[in-house]
């Protein structure tokens, strides 16, 4: 299992109540993907969020997860379930109200 990269997304609703987010401003949470490079992964992440309608604010603290640290990684159960190129999968949400 490589190329799985992660980071910490930051999205916001585009209106309210949202059906992934609920009634609240925004979020944040760990994203995972499998893509080829960090700008893939970015791109795919951005596309991701347009289709479950939320507001892409930013995503920080990119990194690619080494394939020898992957299996000590706190989230391996969630990362472990990407079997293709641009599947997206999510930590815990934490929601924030402005």
């Amino acid at each position: 299992m490589n190329d799985i990269w992660n980071g910490l997304l930051h999205i916001n609703t585009r209106h309210r109540p949202d059906e992934m987010l609920g009634d609240v401003d925004g979020a944040y949470v760990q994203v995972f993907c499998k893509a080829h490079t960090k700008t893939e992964f970015v791109e795919t992440i951005k596309e991701y969020m347009d289709e479950l309608d939320v507001e892409f604010v930013k995503i920080e603290d990119i990194v690619r997860i080494d394939d020898n640290a992957l299996k000590e990684h706190p989230l391996f159960n969630i990362i472990e379930t990407i079997n293709h190129y641009g599947e997206v999968r999510f930590g815990t949400f934490h929601t924030y109200d402005a």
